[in-house]
């Protein structure tokens, strides 16, 4: 396995999205910090974990990141699209911003091909976990968790999530910060994820690495 590739320290990663502007800037960084991008949306443990770059849901459209992780039983998809880190998420009369309402339309889009052509998808995943995993975890054949239930198989229980990572909680009004988090649940709206929450992980994982082991 990979050495992990996470930032070390938090005030590294709070300094770059500070100066950040647009999406191109964060997608390049979260880039080279794959297994960042995967605690941040797989949070707990899991069989395996698996973390893919624009991927492709048919000949139109692309999802910025998908998170995969297996469980006992059954498999997570997260598909998280990327919005700019600068963005202001709600207008000052509380309404969303155009960058999130067009977000918020093109994953609703992936949900909907999703759900017409779930074979494919399934097998598209699969196929690009072989071969294009960021984390680089080298998959054993066939491609499944410890139960052995197969990432291809139509009997696989899958939970997908959809996820839009857009602008700082930090800079939100009380107001708009309570509006972010009530907005959507992963399933029929897509979850708001703040820039914030690779901080947060990075913190968490830092101060966890560095707490005594028992027995140590």
């Amino acid at each position: 396995m990979l050495d992990s590739r996470e930032p070390s320290d938090p005030d590294e990663l709070r300094r770059f999205l500070d100066g950040c502007k647009g999406e191109r800037e964060p997608v390049r960084y979260l880039h080279g910090y794959p297994d960042l991008v995967s605690w941040a949306f797989c949070r707990t443990g899991g069989h395996s974990r698996f973390l893919l770059s624009e991927f492709p849901l048919g000949s139109q459209s692309k999802v910025d990141v998908v998170a995969l992780v297996s469980y006992s039983g059954a498999w997570e998809a997260h598909y998280i699209e990327l919005e700019p880190v600068d963005d202001d998420v709600f207008t000052k009369k509380g309404t969303q911003s155009e960058r999130l309402g067009i977000a918020i339309r093109q994953v609703n889009d992936w949900r909907h091909y999703i759900k017409i052509r779930p074979t494919e998808v399934r097998q598209d995943l699969a196929r690009w976990v072989r071969q294009k995993d960021l984390l680089g975890h080298f998959p054993t054949e066939p491609l499944s968790n410890q139960s052995g239930n197969h990432l291809d198989d139509m009997n696989t229980v899958v939970h997908e999530r959809f996820h839009i990572v857009i602008g700082r909680t930090s800079r939100l009004s009380s107001e708009n910060l309570r509006r972010f988090g009530q907005f959507g649940d992963g399933l029929s709206q897509p979850d708001l994820v703040s820039y914030d929450r690779f901080v947060q992980v990075v913190t968490e994982r830092q101060a966890s690495l560095r707490r005594p082991r028992a027995g140590g």
